[in-house]
């Protein structure tokens, strides 16, 4: 017994040493002539775990089992190795039985936690986590864990108050503050992520994640050379940081540096051939080239690798739609509801959804979603729904609600679900497409669907009179949407429209971009309607009397566009080299609104060269007037 002491003590001894072939050695002399000497066992185990033989490590563990079956170092020995081996599964069974002799080891349940939300199992890696916070509430690395698992299924403000906690803990734990600007990030407070990824960097200047997360955060604020500097101090710690290099590849794209971006996303994609948001990113630096097919090509890699990538499929549809490719489009356009940063939650109604069965008689609750643009385009498939004899609730925000249920008498217009939340059926508002089979033949275009009430009709008629050339203008959608990016129009560019003889311009924009009148020369003539336009809780009430009463609506792609087109009165839109998806490409008129014409950048950002065209058209317009 003696010199299996002394043989086990070398064994020791060259482990710490560093010795891994002599010590697997020494113990495989031990474990043949003594065959259940779990110490001995358990060491084999862990030598041949550091040398990454994870097989025979989980091999000696199961050999000590045998003959101690609780033994809680094999146990664990067995689960880091299986972990190593990539068998998870087994791994957390084996963490299990580790947790039932001592259920105090705060390590491994957040170990094991981990490896449930790695699995997917995500219910089940809430429950391991919250029995750790109650086993040890003062442990700040639980609620860290806590906050990270929270993340992991998408509880963004839980996951903040947990992380919260853990640097209220342990307010040097860095990882505590990275933790909660990635919360934050998510929930759009931006400046308190900021704030959180700043602190966490301020405890360690090399943490690579918080320089990545601070790089999301301020592309989000659009502050795009700050994000790239944040990129690169992560780079430049890990340069294998392929989420950086994404990031990075965001950015480039966002600022038109498309060869650039390519580079970065091909540079992450060649660490982690499974990163699907680099081939969505590539797909998005394709559209802005207008190369469709390639981009399509690269969402679907993207979906490939991640069946369920919602926003690879949201971002798919809507390059399908730009291309008029309209049945595949609606159908992809389907999964925007788990797309990124998507707007809208389909609201609390326990009704089945509408798949295009038969309607008669039944009770139909149709929701809006997106912006306010959005609703007004897509309306007009309220009324061809009430004809199939069924009754059609629509829930809409409120500023809509008067203008909708002046306009479609046939369709009942709510501003609350209180007293409709007993629908037979439900369906978003930009699902309707896809029910109806919508193809480009196929748009429901007659107008006008929409309506002013006569009396405001009558009323703004005599306010604005009858002079001149009427030209209503709106130049600015809303700054804070990331739709807006490149599409609302300077001001300036419409001041030549107002030197044209005889042309009144005057101005339908409200709140946001007002700022830019004080901007314009002195002999710059653009009148205003009053404070007391669309002044109330009814947004477009007065517009659409004063649309009524103009002789052209000239406007950047923002709901005044629609609001014109839907009125049927003589609109022209002037879009961005790469427009939303409902204007397609290359084209003058639109299939969605038969009177409205559409102005196109040929080079991005260049209004110049969209406003001569603009000014020719409006020269040869008001002069075949007067004719």
């Amino acid at each position: 017994m003696k010199r299996l002491e002394v043989d086990f003590q070398r064994s020791l001894w060259a482990v710490q040493a560093g010795n891994l072939k002599e010590a697997v050695h020494l113990l495989q002399v031990i474990t043949r002539t003594h065959p259940n000497h779990v110490p001995a066992l358990n060491l084999l185990g862990f030598v041949f775990g550091r040398l990454g033989r994870n097989a025979e490590a989980v091999a000696s563990y199961d050999r000590a089992l045998a003959s101690a079956p609780d033994s809680v170092e094999a146990w664990y020995g067995r689960g880091v190795a299986l972990l190593a081996a990539g068998n998870l599964s087994e791994a957390v069974a084996s963490f299990d039985r580790v947790l039932a002799a001592k259920p105090s080891l705060t390590d491994v349940h957040l170990l094991r936690a981990k490896l449930l939300t790695d699995l997917g199992r995500h219910d089940a890696a809430l429950q391991a986590i919250e029995k750790l916070v109650a086993i040890a509430p003062g442990v700040a690395e639980a609620w860290l864990g806590y906050s990270n698992i929270l993340f992991e299924a998408r509880r963004y403000k839980d996951a903040v108050a947990a992380a919260e906690r853990a640097g209220a803990l342990k307010p040097g734990l860095a990882e505590a503050w990275h933790a909660l600007g990635n919360g934050l990030n998510e929930i759009e407070s931006y400046d308190k992520a900021l704030a959180a990824y700043d602190r966490a960097l301020v405890l360690n200047s090399s943490f690579a994640g918080a320089w990545h997360g601070r790089g999301n955060v301020l592309n989000e604020l659009r502050r795009y050379d700050d994000a790239l500097a944040a990129y690169d101090k992560a780079l430049a710690l890990v340069p294998e940081f392929a989420l950086a290099w994404l990031g990075r590849g965001n950015v480039l794209n966002a600022v038109n540096r498309s060869e650039h971006a390519f580079a970065a996303f091909d540079r992450a994609l060649a660490i982690d051939p499974t990163l699907s948001e680099a081939w969505l990113g590539r797909g998005n630096v394709f559209v802005g080239l207008k190369r469709i097919e390639d981009a399509l090509r690269c969402y679907g890699k993207a979906i490939a690798v991640k069946p369920d990538f919602a926003t690879a499929y949201f971002n798919r549809a809507r390059a399908k739609l730009l291309v008029g490719r309209y049945n595949e489009g609606w159908e992809d356009y389907e999964w925007r509801w788990g797309a990124a940063h998507f707007p809208t939650r389909r609201p609390e109604v326990k009704a089945p959804e509408w798949q295009g069965e038969n309607l008669s008689g039944r009770h139909l609750l149709v929701f809006g979603e997106q912006g306010l643009g959005d609703m007004i385009q897509f309306a007009r498939y309220l009324p061809l729904l009430a004809k199939r004899q069924c009754k059609v609730t629509f829930f809409t925000v409120e500023k809509l609600a008067r203008l909708f249920r002046h306009s479609m008498r046939s369709v009942d217009v709510v501003s609350t679900l209180e007293g409709v939340r007993l629908a037979d059926a439900r369906v978003a508002l930009i699902s309707l497409p896809f029910r109806f089979g919508t193809d480009l033949s196929s748009v429901p275009n007659e107008v006008p669907y929409l309506n002013a009430e006569p009396e405001l009709e009558n009323s703004w008629r005599a306010r604005i009179g009858t002079d001149g050339f009427k030209v209503g203008i709106a130049w600015q959608g809303n700054p804070a949407a990331p739709i807006d990016e490149g599409r609302s129009i300077p001001l300036k560019e419409f001041v030549r429209l107002g030197h044209l003889p005889g042309v009144r311009l005057i101005s339908l924009q409200k709140h946001v971009g007002l700022n830019q009148l004080a901007n314009l020369p002195k002999e710059t003539k653009i009148e205003s309607l009053g404070e007391d336009f669309d002044n109330g809780a009814d947004a477009f009430i007065d517009s659409a009397a004063v649309i009524t009463n103009l002789d052209l609506v000239i406007t950047s792609d923002t709901s005044i566009a629609h609001l014109a087109g839907a009125l049927g009165r003589p609109t022209w839109v002037a879009l961005k080299e790469v427009p939303d998806w409902r204007w397609m490409l290359d084209r003058e008129d639109t299939p969605w609104y038969p009177t409205m014409r559409l102005f196109r950048q040929q080079r991005r950002d260049d209004w110049a060269f969209v406003f001569s065209q603009i000014e020719e058209s409006l020269c040869e317009l008001t002069h075949r007037r007067t004719i």
